[in-house]
């Protein structure tokens, strides 16, 4: 009784930090666009009449704005479910979104023009959008190490699939989960790959463990289940705690992204193929031109500085070109700063002749981690960050790229691409990728795979701006660049 009363004042103390975080984020934002309207935009003469002073603004419709966005928040679920940083982002950018198109549409509804600044208000619309997300950041990277926040779940499973699922909680700590053991599972064909110090019974053990430990959410992480076993398994895990959540095979990938319908009586799971729709295709490339077309002007300068080094460097063209499978498998001509001397192909042989090791990492990388002989002095550091990659953008504008897609293979890998070498290739390729951001050349060449169909089947504008702010913080890095 003691803990569980511990474990809802811990619970609802953590839920009033973050709603007192977010209502802190959306005050300052609209305090910031505020002065903005009164110190800046005022001078402009779109902006005649005079700003409506903050305090009135907050007098006549604070409470009511903040009650607004806690509301919304709440239906969002952005107090009971936990979720990683861009998710939730994206579900605090949409509750802040509809909340302040609400606030628009009352007043403009009760005509409180002279009460309210509409300049404001969307200067403070545009804040929140950062100040939002990033203010929860702040706080939990501040309750980092405490108790506060921090809830305890069970993994039922001893396999390499729990196993992975234990790393990822562990490296997501946004989400505030400690995993506080394994339960195997021997009985129903579990296999034990994790720490045999980590495993905290049976599963038969269930209820005692779970009164031991105080855990109230448990991840089934048995794969290979049947669905007789798994339906007794979540029938014995939802007597004895509050949230069950089943974890697919890794890498199963029509597992992912899957939506439920109902059609009358009966339920269907529809796969996710979200590239296979025209418009979302249209739109995406018509995005990535113009952001490309921007890029390329800004960066003119730098690429001619670029291109007057290799020059100097050594002897072979500026540009490197080479044939690449894009769309529907047409090959183009796939540009890049050439990094390698002109008899790169010779000097590889050689290499992989004398160095076994490097030719056993070749055959599974496809690439050299350690020192490649091809690589020139200027090319080094244009890998290392990653500036070899700006011709793209020329691909782009010519239409056989998109900035953001899987990486082009070259057409010798169609044949170990398999079956993913279909859908992967039905789409325009990009500079970069789920993959670049998910640990880059640091991962096999078969997952690279799983990551790039995986995009294709669960593609939005959002995991597109995702990987696009990912992809600047790798690079900043230089995280897994070789």
């Amino acid at each position: 009784m003691v803990r569980r009363l511990t474990r809802i004042l811990q619970s609802a103390f953590f839920i009033s930090l973050l709603a007192l975080t977010d209502v802190a984020a959306f005050l300052a934002a609209i305090a910031v666009a505020a002065l903005l309207r009164a110190q800046i935009f005022t001078h402009l003469k779109w902006f005649r009449l005079e700003p409506v002073p903050l305090a009135d603004q907050l007098r006549v419709g604070g409470p009511g704005a903040v009650f607004l966005l806690l509301v919304i928040l709440a239906f969002e679920k952005l107090y009971t479910r936990r979720r990683a940083f861009w998710e939730e982002a994206r579900a605090l950018i949409k509750g802040a979104t509809l909340t302040f198109v609400l606030i628009m549409t009352l007043v403009f509804l009760t005509r409180s023009y002279t009460f309210f600044s509409r300049a404001t208000i969307v200067l403070a619309w545009g804040l929140s959008l950062f100040l939002l997300p990033f203010g929860r950041l702040a706080l939990k990277k501040l309750l980092k190490g405490s108790r506060v926040g921090r809830k305890s779940v069970l993994i039922i499973g001893t396999n390499s699939v729990a196993e992975l699922l234990a790393k990822e909680i562990e490296k997501n700590d946004y989400l505030g989960y400690r995993v506080a053991g394994f339960l195997g599972a021997r009985a129903m064909g579990d296999e034990r790959f994790v720490d045999e110090a980590s495993v905290v019974g049976d599963l038969a053990e269930l209820p005692a463990v779970v009164d031991r430990l105080g855990v109230r959410d448990v991840f089934i992480a048995l794969p290979n289940l049947s669905e007789r076993d798994l339906f007794l398994t979540i029938r014995q895990s939802e007597m004895v705690v509050e949230r069950i959540r089943i974890v697919s095979r890794v890498g199963s990938l029509y597992f992912m992204g899957l939506e439920v319908e109902s059609l009358g009586d009966v339920t269907s799971l529809a796969v996710a193929c979200n590239m296979a729709k025209p418009w979302n295709v249209r739109i995406k490339h018509a995005l990535s031109f113009l952001t490309a077309l921007i890029l390329a002007v800004g960066l003119a300068p730098l690429g001619l500085l670029i291109a007057l080094a290799i020059r100097l460097d050594s002897r072979g063209p500026i540009l490197f070109r080479q044939d690449r499978l894009g769309k529907n498998g047409v090959v183009f001509r796939f540009l890049k700063f050439r990094s390698m001397h002109v008899e790169g192909d010779r000097l590889l042989a050689a290499h992989l002749e004398a160095h076994p090791e490097a030719r056993e990492q070749w055959a599974r990388f496809q690439k050299l981690k350690g020192f490649d002989p091809r690589v020139t002095r200027v090319g080094r550091l244009l890998r290392r960050l990653s500036l070899d990659e700006l011709p793209q953008l020329l691909n782009v504008l010519s239409g056989d790229m998109d900035l953001v897609g899987p990486r082009p293979y070259l057409p010798r890998e169609q044949e170990l691409m398999g079956l993913a070498s279909p859908i992967i290739t039905r789409v325009r390729p990009g500079i970069t990728g789920l993959w670049q951001v998910r640990g880059r050349n640091l991962l096999s060449f078969d997952r690279r795979l799983v990551l790039d169909e995986y995009y294709i089947r669960n593609w939005s504008l959002w995991l597109d701006i995702v990987i696009l702010m990912k992809t600047v913080r790798v690079l900043a890095r230089r995280e897994g660049a070789f």
